[in-house]
Formats: structure tokens, C-alpha cells, sequence
């Protein structure tokens, strides 16, 4: 009930307490709502290393445990999701509600490719970045080619079934990429590129094959202290593209990194109040998690809560609300 100061006459005392009050009913909505959610994803976070069973695509989703992104409780807690950005809980449960039937979602973190992959034995708490990442991109390609799939990127707001992107991109043996913002040496000449963090494809595909033992390669070469692996796998799946090999594209106006003008969908667009160019047929919009916390400009963004993004008026909140109504 909105209080009429200009007919009470409230002591000091009661605005401090009713204030006081009221902040512990938003911590408690907060906490319920992230409780919540917690309990939803929890159902789906990867323990057991049976798959071969399994009648629906897996989507895979990986989750990295870094000091910057995720609070720890105890080392025990690994499994718990209780990250420091609590966007991703609201990611993660749009693309829950909206793949769950068509899809088995597997949440899997650094320690899964030991128990799902034969002869895996790449510690990757043991190197540091930028070696880590390629090795953790190399578990996810052999994820894929061992039980298909489709790889997808934790920070994306799901706003419809992926089913009939799967299934169109995988016809007549096809893997499919799809766009995103390029971030290589060639970002003055072209905006965006197909990306391995957002692909898919059926059990044992060839490309992908040829495209784990090419990473191997440069993994294994001087290369692989430079940040131009990853640069030089997505060139050769580029490559690949253009030699009309069975890859399909998928634009990325259908994953929000693009406006229907075309010009980049990043952070700065996503946190604005509106835009003009915004896509509203896609499956959803994906938000550049490394670019939250890494530009310092942006890190406000990981600190907010559920809540508080759910009732702000930022564009990203707009899709939030969207695909969670």
C-alpha cells in the first residue's frame, strides 16, 4: 500500500523500520526465485555417464568454473549452479522450458568429458588459459561427434523450441553453425561468423571428425600458446563452407546476434531501452557472456538478481519476460 505522507505523520523510527522490513521482503524474493530456479536446473545437471539409451538430441550446455564467474560455497558445492550471475539461471531455464520435451538437456561442466568419453585423460584444471579453453572446445567436439547433439551456449535466451533448428540443420547428414559476432583479426570486413559455441549435428559426422583431429593439430603446434586457435578452427570450417561441404548456416538474426539491418546485436544493443532493428521471429537472443565480465563497463550486469532483471526495462529484460511468461 502506498503510504500518503502528506496525511501521517510517521515517526522516524517506523520509516527505518518499515524500510528495513521491506528490504528483507525483497531479499526473500529474491532468494525464492533463485531457489527456484535452482531447483529446476538442478534436474538436469549431467551425473551419469549412460547416454547410449537416450531417443531425444541432447543439447549440450557447459558450464566453466572460473574465480570471476561463480561463488563457491565449498569445494563440494561444484554441482550446485550457484553461480555469481544470475542471469544464467534465468538463461538456462528458458532454454529448460522450451526444450525439455524435444531435447534430453545435459549441464555439464570440465570434469564430464572423463566420465562420457572414452580415453579422455586431458586434465584441463592443470593448464591455464588460453590452453584450457582449447582443450575444453576440443571435449565438446568430441561430445559431439560421439553422441550428437547440439552444443549451445549457456547465456542464451531461448524463446522457442530448438527443435526445428536441429532437425532442418541436420538434414541429409548436415552439421549446422550458427552466426556470431566475430571477434577475430577479419571483424573489420565481416561482422559475423559461423561459431563452434552454437552447432550441431548427428552422431558420428564426418566433418566434425575432421574438424577434432585439425584442432588436435594446432592444440599440439607452437600455435596453441596464441589466441588464434579457435580464429583458425572456425576459418576452417569457414573454409569448408565455401567448398560447399555439408554445413549449414543458420543467421544469426535467429539467434540474436544480429539486427534485421544486419549490423551486430551485442551488449551495448541488449542493455539498451529499445532499437528499432530488433529480431522478433528468432529463437532467441544470445547474450556474450565473456564480454560481460571482462568489459568492466558491462560487469554491473553478472552482480544484478533475477529480479532485478526481470523488472528492468533494458531490452534484454523485454526477451527475459518474453519467453518466460
Amino acid at each position: 500500500m502506498k503510504i500518503d505522507y502528506s496525511k501521517y505523520l510517521i515517526t522516524l523510527a517506523v520509516v527505518i523500520g518499515t524500510g528495513m522490513l521491506y528490504n528483507r521482503y525483497q531479499e526473500s524474493e529474491k532468494r525464492k526465485l533463485s531457489k527456484d530456479n535452482y531447483e529446476l536446473i538442478k534436474k538436469y545437471i549431467l551425473n551419469d555417464s549412460s547416454l547410449a539409451n537416450l531417443k531425444k538430441p541432447i543439447i549440450w550446455i557447459h558450464i566453466p568454473y572460473s574465480k570471476n564467474a561463480r561463488e563457491w560455497d565449498s569445494f563440494g558445492s561444484r554441482l550446485t549452479l550457484n553461480l555469481n550471475q544470475p542471469y544464467l539461471n534465468l538463461t538456462i531455464k528458458t532454454l529448460i522450458e522450451k526444450c525439455g520435451k524435444s531435447f534430453h538437456i545435459c549441464i555439464i561442466d570440465d570434469e564430464t568429458f572423463e566420465n562420457l568419453l572414452p580415453g579422455w585423460n586431458l586434465d584441463i584444471t592443470k593448464v591455464g588459459e588460453p590452453i584450457a579453453g582449447y582443450i575444453r572446445e576440443l571435449g565438446m567436439m568430441n561430445l559431439l561427434y560421439n553422441y550428437g547433439g547440439m552444443i549451445v551456449p549457456p547465456s542464451f535466451i531461448c524463446l522457442k523450441n530448438l527443435k526445428n533448428m536441429y532437425e532442418d540443420g541436420t538434414k541429409k547428414e548436415n552439421l549446422f553453425m550458427c552466426e556470431m559476432l566475430n571477434r577475430s583479426k577479419s571483424s573489420d570486413v565481416l561482422t559475423h561468423s559461423p561459431n563452434t559455441k552454437f552447432m550441431g549435428a548427428d552422431k558420428e559426422n564426418p566433418i566434425v571428425f575432421e574438424s577434432i583431429k585439425y584442432l588436435e593439430k594446432l592444440i599440439s603446434s607452437d600455435q596453441s600458446a596464441q589466441p588464434l586457435v579457435m580464429d583458425n578452427l572456425n576459418a576452417w570450417y569457414i573454409l569448408r563452407l565455401r567448398n560447399n561441404d555439408k554445413i549449414t548456416v543458420v543467421s544469426g538474426r535467429k539467434i540474436g546476434t544480429k539486427l534485421t539491418n544486419d549490423k551486430p546485436l551485442g551488449l551495448e544493443e541488449l542493455f539498451a531501452s529499445d532499437n528499432e532493428y530488433l529480431p522478433t521471429a528468432g529463437y532467441g537472443v544470445y547474450i556474450p557472456s565473456s564480454e560481460v565480465l571482462l568489459r568492466q563497463k558491462y560487469q554491473w550486469f553478472a552482480r544484478l538478481s533475477e529480479k532485478e532483471i526481470l523488472d528492468s526495462d533494458m531490452v534484454v529484460s523485454k526477451y527475459f519476460n518474453q519467453s518466460l511468461s
